[in-house]
């Protein structure tokens, strides 16, 4: 399935992403091909049952683990990223599904899997938007599940490209919920005309059932990522209203016909629909 926006994506933070895959150079982790270190997860027989790679771009490490055997879905934020990956996976004739949605809203998935990849997504979330992922994660992964996470390590020189991420930061938002199984440097190939590969950190991190004489400072952070995974919710379906609202004064004042606002009307009233059952807070 493609679609405009999909599972909880706001417009705004879709058309950011989107523009990168509009540009004439494709953006520099596009490097025609899976990365090396995901190549190699994939002949150990690592990406098996059901996967779902998070920030598919074009697809590539969808349709690795695809060749594979594997049950793939494929997501990213950018409607283009999404349609090009379609496309590719059906001009290589892998059968591989691809959608719109938002990594921080994984339940609106409803699915479960048994392995996730993120290909370099990790390291473009802050510290607050990290421990938010990892919630979004725990949704999504079944207990024993593994998520695959290769970012940019902070012992990459230079000020190029994404921000760096420590080992303390990637054990920080796993901290809870999750068992780092390994964490080993690695290196990320980079688009051919720019300077490659970056020093990299490739994470293994199982789901764990959640200990019930966990200490509670453990239970209430959890509670608190939940709350703000539910206001970010609000913020996203709000900005969306106001958007379309926006859309609907300007298509009335340009003359556009009732027929041609209908389905702009429709996606407000459905908004505002999700607006009233969010409820307060």
């Amino acid at each position: 399935m493609t679609t405009e926006r999909a599972h909880g994506t706001s417009s705004v933070e879709a058309d950011r992403w989107d523009e990168k895959y509009h540009r004439d150079d494709p953006p520099p982790w596009e490097i025609s091909g899976p990365q090396s270190v995901l190549v190699e997860l994939a002949a150990a027989g690592l990406l098996s049952g059901c996967v779902l790679d998070l920030g598919c771009g074009t697809g590539e490490h969808s349709i690795l683990a695809a060749e594979h055997g594997a049950q793939v879905l494929g997501v990213d934020i950018s409607p283009q990223a999404v349609k090009r990956a379609a496309e590719k996976a059906r001009g290589r004739e892998v059968q591989a599904r691809f959608e719109v949605a938002d990594a921080l809203r994984l339940d609106l998935l409803g699915e479960v899997f048994d392995v996730v990849i993120d290909s370099g997504m990790f390291h473009s979330f802050d510290a607050d938007k990290r421990s938010l992922y990892a919630s979004s994660l725990a949704n999504v992964v079944r207990i024993g599940g593994v998520v695959y996470v290769t970012c940019i390590s902070d012992r990459q020189e230079g000020d190029w490209g994404p921000r760096r991420v420590s080992e303390a930061e990637i054990r920080d938002t796993f901290a809870t919920g999750w068992t780092i199984e390994e964490l080993k440097e690695c290196w990320r190939e980079r688009r051919a005309d720019l300077e490659s590969p970056a020093k990299a950190w490739l994470a293994s991190i199982r789901r764990v059932a959640l200990d019930q004489s966990e200490p509670r400072a453990g239970r209430d952070r959890l509670d608190r990522e939940r709350a703000e995974i539910r206001r970010l919710r609000l913020e996203n379906e709000l900005l969306e209203t106001e958007v379309i609202r926006g859309r609907l004064e300007l298509g009335r004042q340009t003359g556009l016909t009732g027929d041609e606002l209908a389905p702009l009307f429709r996606r407000l009233l459905k908004g505002l629909g999700a607006h009233d059952r969010s409820g307060p807070g």
